[in-house]
């Protein structure tokens, strides 16, 4: 079992940020813009404001079960899949999250390359805006 502040989990894991992953593709499946928010939780409030500012209408969300985002992209007047990928590398597989899965192998990646020891709970927003910005101007 998981404790609240254990670097292993809880809603306030030691040295962790949350953050929402999104990322837009083209008719093909290519990705062509992501965005990485960080958000203080994944209660429904927190997902209803980032839904509300991120999301277009129209849009078709794809997630991987967070619970409150069917409600919240219902009333961003998008449509939502549902995709339960379990864990590991199963879910890691799973099609239909094949570029967010990709991008965030590659944000950790560049992360654990470039800055060896880092605040996340001071930092996180600009090394998540640093690495967006680079993907979305490639």
């Amino acid at each position: 079992m998981a404790q609240t502040g254990h670097i292993h989990g809880g809603p306030k894991a030691a040295n962790k940020t949350a953050f929402v992953a999104a990322v837009q593709t083209s008719v093909d499946g290519s990705p062509l813009y992501m965005r990485l928010t960080p958000v203080a939780d994944f209660t429904n409030e927190h997902m209803r404001q980032w839904a509300s500012r991120h999301l277009a209408a129209g849009c078709h969300v794809v997630s991987d079960g967070t619970l409150p985002l069917p409600r919240c992209a219902s009333q961003a007047q998008a449509t939502h899949e549902r995709s339960m990928t379990g864990g590991g590398r199963q879910g890691a597989q799973t099609p239909q999250l094949r570029w967010v899965n990709t991008l965030l192998g590659n944000l950790k990646t560049s992360t654990a390359g470039t800055y060896h020891s880092f605040d996340h709970t001071r930092y996180a927003q600009r090394y998540l805006a640093e690495f967006c910005w680079r993907f979305n101007r490639r």
